[in-house]
Parts: C-alpha cells; structure tokens; sequence
C-alpha cells in the first residue's frame, strides 16, 4: 500500500546561539509552567512557516545570495515586550517576547527574502508586512492573557536584557529541522541534524579575538585545562569508549582524578560540556564536588544557571602564559584573524586524525577529557608536548 509523503513546512530564521541562547532559555523556563505551554527553544522568525513547490535549492540560493547581499546586517536584543493583540494566534491569547533590534541591513535582507519567497509560498499576513513594521522578536511563551501574563509582562519589563550587535546566522527548518545554515559575513557552516523542539546544543561563534589577554604569569597556583567530563552521561562510555563499566564508576573517577589533580589555589579552565542529557544533574552540584578556581566556558550542552564558578562570557578567551598565548574555546573552528595556538574540546577522542590531542601543524591541543587521562592538564605540561 502507497503511503502519502508527510506534508513539508519549512522556516527560514534565525538561530540563537552561545549566551544570547542560553539566558534566553533561562527566562523560558521560568514563566514556562505559568503559561502551560510546550517546551521552545530561541529562535527568531523571519518567514514562515510555508509551504512551497518550489526546490529546496533555490531557497537555499536566495539565502546565500541575501546574506552575501547584507553582510553587515546586525541586531541587538533591548529587554522584553508582548503582543496580545486578536489576530496573533486566536482572541485573548499573547505572547511573551525578547525584543529584537534589527539594523538597517537586516531589516532589508528580511523584507527581500519575503519579497523573493511570497510569489511561490502559501505564507501568513506578517511574512508580506513593509520593512518597518515586520515586528522582529525571539518568543519565550505563548498563552492565555490575564492576571498571570500582565504579572509576568511587569516583572519582565523590570529586567535589563542587552545582547548588542549580534552576527544573524540564517537558518532553514523543514519540519523543525534545520537543513542549511549561512553565518552572516562569514563563509557557508554546515549544520548538524538537530531539532528546533528538541534542543539544537549549538554554540554561537564569536570570531573577534581583538582582546586583551588574561595574563597567567607568575601566579601562585597552577593553570590547568580541561573539557568534556560529562558527567551523569550512560552514553559518552560507549562513544568515546571510556573504560568504565557504569556511569557510577565514571562520576566517582572524574571527581576523584581532579581533585587529585588540583589544589584548592590553582585555576582550571573548563571548556565545555560538563553534563549532558535528561535526569542528570546541575552544573553547579559537580562544580561544588572540585577544587580549584574554575573558570567555566560553556559548551553546547551547558544550559544551566551556573554560580559555582565564573563564566567566561564569550566563547573565545584569549590567555598570555610566559612568552605564549593561547586561544581558548569549546569547538575548534579557527578564526580568520588568529594563526596561533588553540586549546579546544567538543571533539573528544573520535577523530583522531583531524582532532588529535596535539596537532603542531594545525596548532590545536584537544583537551577533551579521553586526552587528559580523565583529568586536569597542567598547562606547563601542555607546552612542554607542544615543544618537543
């Protein structure tokens, strides 16, 4: 018997990523059960949802071409607003919003994707609005108003939410699914299958490295890197076959090795990924099980309040140790203006080859924790290998 082929809704917007995304998530989760409504993860719409006979190439295509278009389109996040007009969804319900600023070249490139896309798509009203009055906004609930939305719009409003100048990075979703992403101002990224309900564990590069260096030299304690302990992770054992035979054993050896490792004065940089997946626990429970002071990058799977240690901001951290500096991040993708050295996680022990734990040629340390014996890794130690 022929089956029909599930109808295909596809999304073009932006995704939210690094600590935009993560303190979006945060406030999600707070007003989440005051609204009952599903789970959402940030994102912002910019047309759509559509359908559209049109081959996905060529939305692809227009993509490409609009974002090569508008390569310095930005936008900048200013606090929290609602809309609770009849017309959004159905009468009496409104919706709670980050308020996105878009510059002027955004604005464009979303008015000229619609006006490429609307001939050939069955869209909604909103994706045919002029390109000022297109309401740009990354939704956090959507609900009932009433008593319970007017209290949570007045203690939103109160809050400072300021993320500026922002690089957009274009995605398309068919079916809540990303299938192509174009980082503005940048070259094409390939995605990862992810879904958009369903958590996309992404980071938001920051590929500005014109900072100033934390300077690491000639302080008391040691300077260790790590990345990856996934703590509470079943599964990380058999996919970088890690030699414990219950996640019990891993978590009693993670904390038992660190701490053996490093003193209560030295400084340990963690470059993502500390736990991972359902029924886990918080970042800040493990961090409060190790010493040191813990400098805390968050990974793709670091979406928890963290107040156990201190959270590096952005995703690139630059440090001077001596006569060496060294780039710090979670992923390895390297930066047009940086050719020095980089100490990364995110790869862990699965390829070898591209992603050793030393690669002097491509000049990156993998520090995943299958590299580190399950430990901390004294910086010093890191240069001596690299200087061999």
């Amino acid at each position: 018997m022929q089956t029909s082929r599930k109808k295909e809704s596809l999304l073009i917007g932006i995704r939210l990523r690094g600590n935009l995304r993560s303190d979006i998530k945060n406030y999600m989760q707070k007003i989440r059960n005051d609204f009952s409504d599903k789970k959402r993860y940030p994102h912002i719409t910019l047309f759509g949802p559509f359908g559209t006979h049109m081959a996905r190439r060529h939305i692809v295509n227009t993509l490409v071409i609009m974002a090569k278009k508008y390569p310095k389109a930005r936008f900048s996040t200013d606090g929290f607003s609602s809309i609770d007009r009849s017309g959004w969804f159905s009468e009496g319900r409104g919706v709670v919003t980050v308020k996105i600023i878009p510059n002027e070249d955004l604005k464009l490139m979303r008015y000229d994707i619609a006006q490429e896309l609307l001939p050939h798509s069955q869209a909604s009203k909103y994706d045919q609005d002029k390109k000022d009055k297109f309401i740009f906004h990354a939704t956090l609930a959507i609900g009932r108003t009433g008593k319970t939305f007017k209290k949570t719009n007045k203690e939103l409003k109160s809050h400072e939410f300021e993320h500026k100048d922002m690089e957009p990075e274009l995605v398309l979703y068919s079916n809540h699914t990303p299938v192509f992403a174009y980082l503005v101002g940048h070259d094409v990224t390939p995605t990862r299958p992810s879904n958009l309900y369903a958590d996309p564990e992404i980071i938001q590069p920051n590929y500005n490295t014109q900072i100033s260096p934390t300077d690491e030299s000639g302080r008391r304690g040691k300077i260790f890197l790590v990345s990856d302990m996934h703590f509470d992770h079943k599964n990380i054992i058999k996919y970088t076959d890690r030699p414990f035979k219950t996640v019990e054993d891993m978590n009693r050896t993670l904390v038992h090795n660190w701490n053996s490792s490093v003193g209560k004065r030295d400084r340990v940089y963690y470059l993502g990924d500390m736990t991972f997946g359902r029924g886990r626990r918080s970042i800040d429970f493990w961090l409060s099980k190790l010493n040191g002071e813990i400098r805390f990058m968050r990974g793709n799977h670091d979406t928890d309040v963290i107040t156990k240690a201190e959270v590096i901001r952005k995703n690139r951290h630059l440090i001077k140790y001596g006569d060496w500096e060294f780039l710090l991040t979670h992923d390895p993708d390297r930066p047009p203006d940086w050719d020095g050295w980089i100490i990364h996680g995110d790869k862990h022990s699965n390829h070898p080859v591209t992603y050793p734990h030393i690669n002097k040629r491509k000049k990156t340390v993998n520090v995943c924790a299958e590299y580190t014996e399950y430990a901390p890794m004294n910086l010093d130690e890191i240069i001596a290998k690299i200087s061999e």
